[in-house]
Formats: structure tokens, sequence, C-alpha cells
């Protein structure tokens, strides 16, 4: 039978639980404030690359990203449905835990639970300390048994790596992405084409404009260009959560 949805005060509850040593941490906000110091000056290799920064930028970015996440997985039943069936996903940049918080709580509210899936996580950083905390308290909070889902890691480069899987996901990692744009074209296409000229810096593209005019290698299933994730007034969290714009773009690779 089909559990109720999972509430966003729950999955933030499930986080504070995950993520209890680094918000109750001394130093947390000031390692916080390295942490976006880093980021303005776009040098992502100094946040992720420092050991003591990830469970601190786990506990500020992750729960407003997971209820964000939640809510787009479980609005598109092209992506509902992969969790009631043997599914491989690939999550590409993932570490810090946003899409396995979101897919473990949506998989509560699908009734195949003989059904496999299989979660690989990828990122460049070691995450798994911080993937293993969240991957525990969800478990614990909705009984999701490793039969339901497995979860599994990879640490490298994205651009690096191939993975077969059902569903690739690229949540918040396109610009790390384009810093090699070449590279990166590689990725989506068996060759880069004509986009090995598209500049960056010059001209700001959005990003699923490159996506949309790639449409002999993709089928477009769902396209959003524009949508907000508005967090609702009730909501409790150490640290304020922020209001969300994004798009969305998911294909089938022909």
């Amino acid at each position: 039978m089909l559990h109720a949805n999972v509430s966003a005060t729950a999955i933030l509850n499930m986080l504070r639980v995950a993520l209890a040593d680094a918000l109750n941490a001394p130093d947390f906000d000031a390692r916080l404030q390295r942490i976006k110091g880093h980021f303005f000056e776009r040098d992502y290799d100094a946040v992720f690359s420092e050991p003591t920064y990830l469970p601190v930028y786990a506990a500020r970015y992750v729960p407003g990203r997971a209820l964000c996440y939640y809510r787009m997985f479980t609005r598109h039943p092209a992506l509902l449905s992969l969790l009631a069936r043997p599914t491989r996903i690939y999550a590409l940049g993932a570490g810090a835990g946003s899409e396995l918080a979101a897919f473990m709580a949506a998989a509560v509210h699908e009734s195949v639970a003989t059904s496999l899936v299989t979660l690989h996580t990828q990122d460049i950083a070691d995450w798994r300390d911080v993937l293993l905390r969240i991957e525990e308290a969800s478990r614990a909070k909705w009984g999701v048994t490793v039969d339901r889902i497995r979860c599994e890691f990879s640490q490298g480069s994205v651009l690096n790596l191939f993975a077969r899987a059902d569903l690739i996901t690229a949540m918040f990692v396109m610009n790390e992405l384009f810093t090699d744009k070449r590279q990166a074209m590689r990725l989506l296409v068996d060759s880069a084409g004509s986009f090995s000229n598209l500049k960056v810096g010059e001209r700001t593209y959005m990003i699923y404009t490159v996506f949309d005019a790639l449409h002999e290698h993709f089928e477009p299933i769902a396209k959003e260009d524009s949508e907000w994730y508005r967090y609702p007034k009730h909501l409790q969290y150490p640290l304020e959560l922020n209001n969300m714009r994004y798009f969305i773009r998911l294909y089938r690779r022909k």
C-alpha cells in the first residue's frame, strides 16, 4: 500500500539528526563564512578539498535542496515511477547528500517493496562520512531497507567517469563542470562538435539552452524554464532556508 507523503518537517528533522555534529560545532559559523568566501571567488577546490568543510557545507545547503528535490522527484511521474521498479540512478556531483535525502524520502510512498533501486553517488571530494550519516538517519526515520535502496559512492572527477544508468542527475553541478568546457560537452555527447566554441564569460547562456540544442541526442520528457520552491513558513531549522528558483530538463537519451 502507498504510504502518506513525507512532510518537509520530517525531512528537516532527519537531517538535523544526521548533521547534528556539524550544526553543534563551536566553529561552525567561522567555517561557513570561509566556505562562502571561497564560493564568492569561485574557488570550488578550496571548499571541497578541505575535509572539515564538508559536513558544514552539508548542514547549510543540503536541507533546502533536499526539500526542493523531493518535490521535484515526486511531482514528475516519469521520475517517481523509477522508484517502483529495479532502477539504477547515477547522481553526478551529489556527495553532499541532497539527492540521497530526497530519494530516500520519495521511496517511502512507493508500493513495490520488492524492487531494488541502486543510488550511485559520485563526487570529486570524499563525502563518505556525510553520506553515511544521512543514509543511516534516513533508514532509521523511514524504514528504508537495503533491499529497497542500495547506496554506493565513487570519488573522482565526473569528467573522467562513465556510468550506465536508468537515470543520471546533475543538480547544482553545472558551474563546476563547465570550468572545463570541452570536457563537459564530451560528457554530454560523443563529440563536442560545434559547441567546442561555446563562449563562457563573454556571453552568458542559460545552461539548458545547451541541452535543448542537442536534440539529435536527447528527447525532452519534461521542460520547465523557471520554477520556484517556496518553503512553508512553519518550517524550523537552525539555519535560514532560502526559496529556490530552478529549471528542469528531463531528457531521454536517443
